[in-house]
């Protein structure tokens, strides 16, 4: 009973996402049917691995009556079915492993201290010096970019992460559009009285310049530089740097 109630809840969730779906930014039914099937996916793979069961528990009775020729037929008819349903994981675990190439880790920081070593030593650093909550800005960016990873890391808010996903998360920018151009003045303003006004603003203690905020903004070292004239320089390592308000 419970298998066939799982069973028909998860039918019943690909049915309805056919014809009832939340219009987004995107204006289609994308969002609604993949957050819906990842729930139908799971409760179809337990009713699917109890189906297998009960069909394997079932197949001495019907292959005494069907014959040997029926028995073959119906062994070979189950056997297909598996293979077909084997080919998606045999075919897409390695795709989205990399083929195994990495080192396996369940660590989600470990590619950083290869990729980015500069940057993963400055996040272990926040990590192990600052304690409670504590707002970083941190260069913003589209979508699986690498903006906003040292908040992501270490769990410290900031003031603007992937603004794409702000826009289809709030159906608007009115506030990620006015914290962009804030995030660039902060990093590029001349005037120490403006950035030390937009640091208080969003209550901001640590200002963090790494590769990113350097490519993006476009900062010279004499602009970095800049920054240590009225906030305390607290961590420069490698191509990183740290100031606190």
């Amino acid at each position: 009973m419970f298998v066939q109630l799982i069973s028909g809840v998860a039918l019943l969730l690909t049915l309805v996402v056919e014809f009832v779906y939340l219009r987004d930014l995107f204006m289609t039914r994308m969002n609604t049917v993949f957050k819906f099937y990842y729930q139908a996916w799971v409760m179809l793979a337990i009713s699917a691995a109890f189906g297998s069961y009960y069909i394997a528990a079932r197949q001495r009775p019907i292959s005494l009556r069907a014959g040997a020729l029926g028995r073959y037929a119906w062994l070979a008819a189950f056997a297909l079915l598996v293979l077909m349903g084997m080919i998606y994981p045999v075919l897409a675990i390695p795709n989205k492993a990399g083929s195994f190439k990495g080192k396996p880790t369940l660590d989600g920081m470990a590619y950083l201290e290869d990729a980015r070593p500069d940057d993963y030593a400055a996040i272990r650093w926040l990590q192990e010096q600052v304690s409670g909550i504590a707002f970083v800005v941190e260069a913003t960016g589209g979508s699986y970019s690498d903006a906003a990873f040292v908040s992501a890391f270490t769990g410290l808010p900031t003031v603007l992460g992937w603004d794409f996903h702000e826009y289809q998360w709030r159906g608007n920018t009115l506030e990620s559009g006015k914290r962009q151009p804030d995030i660039a003045q902060i990093y590029q303003s001349a005037d120490s009285g403006q950035v030390l006004a937009l640091l208080d603003k969003y209550s901001i203690d640590y200002v963090y310049v790494g590769p990113t905020e350097i490519r993006k903004y476009e900062l010279a070292p004499h602009v970095v530089e800049r920054l240590g004239r009225f906030l305390e320089e607290v961590y420069d390592e490698g191509g990183v740097r740290i100031y606190r308000r």
